[in-house]
């Protein structure tokens, strides 16, 4: 596996396999979350308006020193992404926007080594990030890796066209509830709590 900055030529295998972490990641029958919505919303990724406008961001991004995109590629084929950037008013802080993993490829290592390399790129700066506060799996993934819930953080996370638009946001519909965890800078350290005996 050979983690690396994309090509414009990568960004609809990257898309495509998003779109497949997607589906695998956020379905949730009991929430209405179904395997069609996920796929009606991400299908409008890989129209030629969705592409181009793939491109355009791709373009935007390329060479910005606050980003970090990196691929996981093996065999010639995009198994991972992750994409995150340091906030432009607060240079101290990142935000972990994507970590994406093909669902065959998931507990492999995979995610593991992306989030490692995508940190350090960022400079291990404190990190937010958001994930679906029903994926257990992905949070207790990041709590390995030192994330830690934000208290009070449950919120809709507006999917689609929802994110342009006024509606409201309803889950399954055109939202998704999530929370916001935190790692701390990584040159921080907790004081060790002493031990009762």
């Amino acid at each position: 596996m050979i983690i690396r900055a994309p090509e414009l030529g990568d960004l609809e295998a990257e898309k495509r396999m998003q779109a497949r972490s997607w589906v695998h990641a956020y379905q949730n029958a009991e929430l209405g979350i179904t395997p069609q919505w996920l796929t009606e919303i991400t299908s409008e990724w890989f129209t030629p308006a969705g592409l181009a406008q793939a491109k355009q961001y791709f373009l935007q991004c390329k060479g910005n020193p606050r980003i970090v995109w990196l691929v996981a590629e093996h065999d010639n084929a995009i198994i991972g992404k992750f994409f995150g950037y340091r906030y432009k008013n607060r240079p101290d802080k990142a935000h972990l926007s994507s970590l994406y993993v093909e669902p065959e490829w998931t507990g492999k290592g995979v995610g593991q080594e992306l989030l490692h390399a995508g940190l350090a790129k960022l400079g291990n700066l404190e990190t937010y990030l958001d994930v679906a506060d029903y994926n257990d799996i992905a949070i207790r993934f990041y709590q390995r890796n030192g994330f830690e819930i934000v208290p009070d953080s449950q919120r809709l996370y507006p999917v689609g066209d929802a994110a342009q638009t006024d509606q409201p946001l309803i889950v399954g519909v055109n939202a998704i509830p999530v929370i916001s965890m935190m790692r701390p800078w990584a040159g921080f350290r907790r004081a060790q709590q002493p031990q009762v005996g």
